[in-house]
């Protein structure tokens, strides 16, 4: 830069328009690099446009080539444009690209039985765990000052849990271990372990029983109402038509009629259907809000 813009650059000794080519070409060993039309046009870009040194001086020394024009704007040496800037016929290869380390995870369906209380039983060893319960407990009666009491014994069975194969499995090359720039081993293992967390998931609810798949809860006869035997299921509660509330509490209510004790894990397994109808669906005349907004203040429900 001049302190008068009207002297050309000491460096540069113009004394004709001709001799500007050896002068562009001594100022850009003098800067270590070639003058830029890209980081002028970067420069002019901004909004506070700023020029890079080189491109400054180039621009200066042109105008003062040019002092009878009045210039709106950079100059730049004619000399750029004849230069062969091309690097290909491949459009953007001289992009350079960066690869984020971590990989964004496939779309899966959330797993819901571990946050609806499922247990979990680690450490198991043997082929089949049998699990005794008791069915009938004991009683207690009141007595007059004189008599005996009558004894009530408990009843127990049991049954066995038998063990379910489940895998998931992927190749990767030697290749992609080695040139992978993001942590292939670790997205891998948690691609797989998600995998087989949803399967189990799916299983535990909606499972078959038939083949290597085990039975799932939805796969269980179902109690009639007001029986509350361990091999079936929950009685159903049939809507009729939109949900109200009233048959949403029924849920609650046969559980809690059966002695089943809430630890604080219950809550509602839906569909995105479901919860779409009951998100709509009021609660009462002139109460602002909907089923599933008092179901949310009330439990945990959990999507499917």
């Amino acid at each position: 830069m001049y302190s008068d813009s009207t002297l050309p650059h000491p460096l540069l000794a113009t004394v004709e328009v001709p001799d500007f080519g050896k002068n562009l070409a001594r100022m850009e060993k003098h800067a270590g690099r070639p003058y830029s039309l890209t980081r002028l046009i970067r420069g002019m870009s901004l909004n506070k446009p700023k020029l890079d040194a080189l491109e400054v001086e180039v621009d200066e020394e042109l105008k003062s080539l040019n002092r009878s024009r009045q210039v709106v704007g950079v100059l730049i040496p004619p000399q750029i444009l004849n230069r062969d800037l091309t690097v290909g016929g491949t459009p953007g290869v001289s992009v350079q690209t960066s690869v984020e380390p971590t990989i964004l995870p496939v779309l899966r369906a959330k797993t819901i039985c571990g946050k609806l209380g499922a247990r979990l039983l680690d450490g198991l060893t043997g082929p089949n765990l049998k699990l005794p319960r008791a069915t009938i407990g004991a009683t207690a009666s009141w007595l007059p000052e004189v008599g005996g009491g009558t004894d009530s014994d408990p009843s127990f069975d049991s049954f066995t849990l038998s063990p379910r194969r489940i895998q998931g499995s992927t190749v990767i090359s030697r290749q992609l271990v080695q040139q992978s720039s993001p942590d292939i081993e670790a997205f891998i293992a948690a691609d797989l372990s998600n995998a087989i967390a949803t399967a189990v998931d799916n299983a535990a609810i909606n499972g078959l029983g038939t083949g290597a798949q085990p039975k799932g809860i939805l796969a269980y006869p179902v109690n009639a109402s007001g029986s509350y035997t361990y091999a079936s299921r929950s009685a159903n509660v049939t809507f009729g038509g939109p949900a109200t509330w009233p048959n949403v509490l029924a849920f609650e209510k046969i559980l809690e009629a059966g002695l089943i004790v809430n630890d604080g894990s219950f809550g509602y397994a839906t569909d995105p259907s479901v919860r779409d109808k009951w998100q709509q669906a009021q609660k009462a005349t002139n109460y602002a809000r909907s089923v599933g907004r008092v179901l949310a203040g009330l439990t945990q429900p959990v999507e499917a």
